[in-house]
């Protein structure tokens, strides 16, 4: 099947009028094959009594500007000046995207007491994001230095935008401007998510309770409760910033 590649394309038109160079199935493979060649047994000038042929193009050493060659006991390999640059544009349009994987870093800043809710909070997303994506391949983990909390998601397809979606919609949950069931179809987990945010919030106020209680201080309910009400609001808004997001 011939390559769809433009720059294939490219390549395979540009040879001499009459002898058309052949399209290849994977031009990324063949180009990756060529260069580990040259590159482990060495490029040269051709000599003037040899005529070559780009091995790519079908161009001649004649009609190119410079023509690089590796020469051996079974085959010479030859390459053109024109397909070195269209190569680069190969390898930017499929290898280079295509490997590079798309990093995502929300990071936090908690007070003591709330950095294990929103440990719980962050790691959660892991389980959002197989419900919502489970054919893709992400890695997530959470870091801690200090009172600063970060989530890292690293998706392998090199393509970020379809989970900012999720992130930014579990964000919302989370400060409770958006329903479960808008974020997950499933009602069985729509009732964990809503399990593990009211188990979050039980969590906390046992946290807040305790904190008060170890510095010998009375209780203030008011306090406590305007504490949780901000909790949520401080977690959702920080999985929303965009700090050191790549794609």
């Amino acid at each position: 099947m011939p390559c769809a590649s433009r720059v294939c394309r490219s390549i395979a038109s540009s040879g001499p009028q009459g002898d058309p160079a052949p399209y290849h199935e994977n031009c990324s493979f063949r180009i990756i094959v060529f260069l580990s060649t040259v590159k482990s047994k060495g490029c040269q000038m051709p000599k003037r009594e040899q005529t070559w042929y780009c091995d790519f193009c079908g161009k001649s050493q004649q009609e190119a500007l410079k023509m690089l060659t590796q020469d051996n006991d079974a085959e010479g390999i030859a390459i053109c000046d024109d397909c070195v640059d269209l190569f680069a544009e190969i390898l930017i349009e499929e290898g280079v995207r295509e490997s590079r994987p798309a990093r995502i870093d929300r990071s936090i800043e908690l007070p003591y007491e709330y950095r294990q809710a929103g440990v719980t909070i962050l790691s959660y997303f892991s389980a959002v994001l197989t419900q919502k994506l489970p054919d893709l391949d992400v890695k997530i983990r959470i870091e801690q230095d200090g009172n600063t909390v970060r989530l890292v998601v690293i998706s392998s397809d090199g393509d970020s935008a379809i989970i900012k979606e999720v992130l930014e919609s579990y964000s919302l949950v989370v400060k409770g401007r958006m329903e479960p069931e808008q974020l997950l179809s499933d009602p069985l987990d729509v009732l964990a998510l809503k399990n593990k945010l009211e188990m979050v919030h039980i969590d906390l106020k046992r946290a807040l309770d305790l904190s008060g209680a170890k510095a010998g201080v009375e209780v203030d309910r008011f306090s406590i409760d305007k504490r949780l009400q901000e909790f949520p609001i401080l977690i959702g808004s920080g999985l929303q910033s965009l700090p050191n997001a790549q794609q």
